[in-house]
C-alpha cells in the first residue's frame, strides 16, 4: 500500500478517515432530529396488556348493555329515529348513576359526552354508534395511555 504525505505529513487516508466519520455522525444525527417525534415503543407487559383488554371488555360489555336497551326501547315505541335513539340510550344510561349522580364507571361519563345524534346512524334496522374512550395506568415509572376506539352496532327488535 502507498501512502501518499501531505506537507504537513498527515496522510490522506486518515483525513478521508475522520472526513467520513464526520459525515456519518452527521447523518446520524440528522436522522434522530428529524424522526424522533415518530420513534415508539411496543410494550409486551403482561400487566399493561392484561388491564388493559379487562378495560375493553367491561366497557364493550356496559355499551352494548346499554345500546340493546336502548334500541329495544326505541323499537317498542315504534319511532326508528336517531333523536328517540339518542334520548333513549342516555336514559339507559342515567341507571348507571349512583345516589350522587356520579357515574359508577368513569368512562361511562366519557361516553355520555359523545353520545349525540351526529354520532348515531340508524340503517336496516342496525343502530351504530363510534365512541371513543382514552383510558391510562400508571405502573411505578412507566405510565400508559391507550385510546380506544370501536364502532358499536346492535340490531334494533
Amino acid at each position: 500500500m502507498i501512502i501518499i504525505k501531505t506537507k504537513r505529513g498527515v496522510s490522506i487516508a486518515i483525513v478521508v478517515l475522520v472526513l467520513m466519520t464526520l459525515v456519518i455522525i452527521g447523518a446520524i444525527l440528522y436522522i434522530f432530529i428529524t424522526h424522533s417525534d415518530k420513534i415508539g415503543t411496543e410494550i409486551g407487559d403482561a400487566r399493561v396488556l392484561n388491564d388493559f383488554y379487562l378495560r375493553e371488555n367491561e366497557i364493550n360489555f356496559y355499551v352494548y348493555n346499554i345500546m340493546e336497551n336502548a334500541a329495544l326501547k326505541t323499537g317498542k315505541q315504534g319511532k326508528l329515529e336517531v333523536s328517540n335513539f339518542v334520548k333513549n340510550f342516555k336514559e339507559e344510561l342515567n341507571n348507571y348513576k349512583d345516589d350522587k349522580g356520579v357515574y359508577i364507571f368513569d368512562f361511562l361519563s366519557v361516553i355520555e359526552n359523545q353520545v349525540s345524534e351526529k354520532n348515531v346512524v340508524i340503517k336496516d334496522r342496525k343502530v351504530s354508534m363510534n365512541l371513543g374512550i382514552k383510558f391510562s395506568k400508571d405502573f411505578g415509572k412507566l405510565s400508559v395511555s391507550y385510546l380506544y376506539n370501536k364502532e358499536f352496532v346492535v340490531d334494533m327488535k
